[in-house]
């Protein structure tokens, strides 16, 4: 696990995930492989995919990241989003959906 400077850590983070600097994370992250018997015991070999998450995200309360997923540079996550997708820099993932921050102009202030 990295986890990177002036980071906020609110929620269950799992080995091999990357955080960048200046990231609230309230969220939760798991695997997507799952474990076979013991609890040792790891389906495949060696690091399971972890999400990678960009400098300044924000990581909703009880969102939930799942895999080798990307959330870029100054993302946001809502609250509660269950998300198997790469979150492009500079976008909100809320209801199954990606809205580009600038649809929120005056409504979310961007980290940058």
């Amino acid at each position: 696990m990295t986890i990177g400077r002036n980071t906020f850590i609110g929620g269950d983070v799992s080995n091999w995930t990357i955080i960048g600097d200046d990231v609230t994370f309230m969220g939760r992250i798991v695997h997507t492989y799952r474990k076979a018997g013991g609890r040792d015991d790891w389906v495949g070999a060696g690091p399971q995919p972890s999400p990678r998450i960009g400098d300044k995200a924000i990581i909703g309360e009880n969102a939930l990241l799942i895999g080798g997923i990307d959330i870029g540079r100054g993302a946001y996550v809502s609250a509660g989003e269950v998300v198997k997708y790469d979150v492009p820099a500079g976008h909100l993932a809320i209801n199954g959906e990606l809205i580009p921050l600038s649809a929120f102009r005056g409504f979310i202030k961007s980290r940058e």
